[in-house]
């Protein structure tokens, strides 16, 4: 079985099986699907395929190669990094925490071999690990070394900068219970904040793999297909795909506040870490 031939039957197909799925699974949870509900969960799961549909169609690869890249990218910068800030700025316990990172495993391969499936490339000239490979020899340890302390410490930056103004608006809704969002200020504040970031950049930039070594050309054009997926995958799919029982004011700051955050930041990525436009494949 061949996929449709037309990219925006494809998208159609690809948008009602995710977005039906990302529905029954929060009516599963208790989720009351009333219109609004229904009207976010289907633009969320659309930008994200919108944006996946497009890499799977510029990456050069066989099938299997873009099943997994897309895998990395969905899973590695929209659930993974996001479970994590969940756990430290929520009442959630590691049991929830837990069983959501089993459920993104299942719903980020489901997406990436569907994706993968309806939007082939034009032609398929390399590999992946190929890539990969080449990208990993392309510099030098001790190079490879300070760009990644520099793209950690241009995240963590970045994310105090933007994070202090947000809060401004976003404070109220983790610092009173009245709201009833189980959102909490961690004990350690800048401390545990400077601990956590690292190690979501270092999950961002995993997830971005397939991104900086398989568009290959000018890393500027590379760096703002990084920030728009970092952006997309990072906060504005799962906030519009999620988040149900968020006030829609939180949702806007916090869709705000990652834009702010995101954009840059995977533009910076991939200024430091991005395959050198003469071996870009």
């Amino acid at each position: 079985m061949r996929p449709p031939t037309k990219p925006i039957i494809a998208f159609l197909i690809t948008l009602i099986i995710l977005s039906g799925l990302q529905l029954i699974m929060a009516a599963t949870e208790g989720i009351t699907l009333n219109a609004i509900n229904v009207l976010t969960t289907i633009a969320g799961v659309g930008v994200m395929v919108f944006l996946l549909a497009a890499l799977s169609s510029l990456w050069p690869w066989p099938r299997n190669d873009r099943i997994i890249a897309l895998f990395l990218l969905y899973y590695f910068v929209q659930d993974l990094p996001s479970l994590i800030e969940y756990y430290f700025f929520s009442e959630g316990t590691l049991d929830f925490v837990i069983k959501h990172l089993g459920i993104g495993l299942v719903n980020a391969g489901l997406a990436a071999a569907l994706i993968a499936w309806m939007f082939p490339p034009d032609t398929e000239s390399s590999r992946f690990g190929s890539a990969l490979s080449g990208w990993l020899r392309q510099r030098k340890l001790i190079s490879w070394l300070w760009r990644l302390i520099a793209a950690m410490l241009a995240y963590l930056l970045i994310y105090l900068v933007i994070g202090g103004i947000a809060f401004q608006f976003t404070g109220p809704y983790y610092t009173d219970p009245a709201y009833g969002l189980e959102l909490t200020i961690p004990e350690g504040g800048l401390a545990l904040i400077a601990k956590i970031q690292p190690v979501r950049t270092v999950i961002f930039l995993i997830g971005l793999s397939g991104l900086l070594v398989g568009l290959g050309g000018n890393t500027r054009r590379v760096g703002l297909w990084a920030g728009a997926a970092l952006f997309i995958l990072g906060g504005l799919s799962p906030l519009l795909a999620g988040a149900y029982h968020w006030p829609a004011a939180l949702r806007i700051y916090h869709v705000i506040e990652v834009f702010f955050q995101n954009v840059p930041a995977g533009y910076i990525f991939a200024r430091l870490l991005a395959p050198a436009p003469w071996d870009a494949s």
